[in-house]
């Protein structure tokens, strides 16, 4: 008995008539053993196993189902499968991770609306199929196939409907169809974004080369700002010349990754009781760093979604997984110290607050139009799978 149920194989009774078509032609070839129609079958994820330990992404194979040679382009799907059982009671203790072992495996999936836990009453199921489904197509199919209920069934004329009760029953009674029983229903749902077609892999267009150039660019100039800043302290050691006072050192500087690994840190010297406070916040900048990378691991798949709940309740993870307040350090601290330098500066020379916006602004935005570059160009070529 399975709390998810298979997938169908194709979309056979679609009102797509190329879907239709390539649909029962691979279930035809399924049938004849062909070794195309089989890869498309092996490629997509059966039952799912290890959901109620948090392993809600069941892929198949991505590789496989784009790679066959089937007679139409094949397509790689995610379906997304939700159980219903908001019906049940709720836990006594939803944020809770104490589960009565005799107690029913529904109550496993029902959804806790803990943020620090895995909603188990939906998984993700990978599916091959014909590139001429639509993916209103396949949720059709998908929706037809959770929600049948009515079975034609053909039997010798000799049973009577009492021993055909007793026969439905006992099935009932050993399959996954038992969850009806339960009142448990399923909903199927179909992404556009969570298919990916054969032939419409993104080519390497204009903008990833003028990125692939500015980042190269970037590149060699902090590689070379590096080496020169190494190479001046080793020709300055014990003289007492500053660095930055040698003749066209400092603009080039700028982009030198040591300097800038220095200033992280950097204090302002006017007053030394304030210095504890830059190292608290380059602490805080770390930090954060650390809590939005085991956001974005705790984010993907994860086979073993149990640890990283017990994860968040260690002592740990109180100390390291706060980023909210590691975030908002940083911005008061941030905050006194740059209002502390200004007024420092404001001593020696009146600057005016929108040309201090205006350098801050500068600062900020090259770097974050950096990174959207990256994301709309090269982000698409790291990697492949269903994302």
């Amino acid at each position: 008995m399975d709390l998810f149920p298979i997938l169908p194989i194709a979309a056979t009774e679609s009102g797509n008539k190329q879907c239709k078509e390539d649909s029962i032609l691979y279930v035809e070839s399924l049938n004849n053993l062909t070794l195309w129609a089989y890869e498309m079958w092996d490629a997509t994820a059966k039952l799912s196993t290890g959901s109620l330990n948090g392993n809600i992404y069941q892929f198949g194979n991505w590789h496989e189902c784009r790679k066959t040679n089937a007679p139409f382009n094949t397509q790689y799907c995610l379906a997304e499968v939700t159980a219903d059982v908001s019906w049940l009671e709720p836990n006594k203790d939803p944020y809770s991770l104490e589960r009565n072992p005799f107690g029913s495996v529904l109550k496993r999936i029902l959804n806790s609306y803990d943020p620090s836990q895995l909603s188990r009453d939906t998984v993700y199921i990978g599916w091959c199929l014909p590139a001429s489904c639509s993916t209103i197509d396949l949720e059709i199919a998908l929706n037809n196939q959770l929600n049948k209920s009515e079975i034609g069934w053909c039997l010798p004329a000799s049973c009577s409907t009492i021993d055909l009760e007793i026969a439905l029953n006992n099935q009932l009674n050993k399959s996954e169809n038992t969850l009806i029983q339960h009142n448990v229903t399923y909903h199927g749902k179909i992404l556009e974004d969570y298919c990916q077609r054969q032939g419409e892999e993104k080519k390497f267009d204009t903008l990833d080369g003028i990125f692939c150039l500015i980042f190269i660019a970037m590149l060699l100039l902090v590689l070379i700002a590096t080496f020169y800043e190494l190479k001046l302290k080793n020709e300055l050691t014990g003289n007492k010349n500053n660095i930055q006072d040698h003749s066209g050192s400092r603009r080039l500087l700028v982009f030198s990754a040591y300097q800038n690994f220095i200033s992280l840190a950097k204090h302002d010297d006017t007053n030394p009781a304030l210095t504890p406070l830059y190292g608290l916040r380059t602490i805080s900048i770390f930090m954060i760093v650390v809590g939005h990378k085991f956001a974005l691991y705790a984010s993907a798949s994860v086979l073993n979604f149990d640890y990283i709940e017990e994860q968040y309740r260690s002592t740990m993870a109180k100390l390291g997984l706060r980023t909210d307040l590691y975030v908002d350090s940083f911005f008061v601290l941030s905050g006194l110290l740059l209002t502390y330098s200004v007024m420092v500066q404001y001593k020696k020379k009146i600057i005016h607050p929108k040309f201090l916006i205006f350098l801050r602004y500068m600062r900020l935005t090259p770097l974050l139009a950096f990174v959207i570059f990256f994301y709309a160009t090269l982000y698409n070529y790291i990697g492949s799978g269903p994302f």
